[in-house]
């Protein structure tokens, strides 16, 4: 009998212990597994358009676990002077249409912490679609930098 491993014990000398192993680990592959947690995600983008035009991602997310989906934002687009402008925010399907349950939009103006869809179901794949609440053409910024709860 050729050795196939040099070096090591030979293939056979593995057999039961191999076959427990292999199991154990098709077994970690197909057993259950505690459901997803949602979690904070970072998001970041510019927005030029206004609440009529708004702007598809194209970025492809996955919801974990079962609920709500919130948005914080930490710096929204600004005027020229430096004040804060809104940000209209929405979660939806591939297409730009509605999720279930999350058919509105929400303006993200002076508020922390924004619901964007209620009872949203585990591993939904979504986009984010968003417009500027006022167009600014006057020097201010238009990104936007925040964190998405999914």
């Amino acid at each position: 009998m050729k050795r196939i491993f040099a070096g090591r014990a030979s293939a056979k000398s593995f057999g039961i212990a191999g076959a427990i192993v292999a199991a154990a680990a098709a077994g970690a592959l197909l057993a259950p597994t505690a459901a997803s947690a949602a979690a904070w995600n970072p998001i970041s983008g510019e927005t030029w358009s206004t609440g009529g035009k708004w702007f598809l991602s194209s970025t492809q997310r996955y919801k974990s676990g079962t609920g709500d989906m919130q948005v914080k934002f930490s710096r929204l687009p600004t005027y020229k002077d430096g004040s804060p402008d809104g940000i209209y925010f929405q979660a939806t399907k591939l297409d730009g249409s509605c999720l279930p349950n999350s058919c509105w939009s929400v303006l993200i103006g002076d508020e922390t912490t924004k619901r964007i869809g209620a009872s949203i179901p585990h591993a939904t794949v979504f986009k984010n679609a968003f417009a500027r609440w006022h167009t600014s053409q006057d020097g201010g910024s238009h990104t936007f930098v925040g964190e998405e709860y999914y």
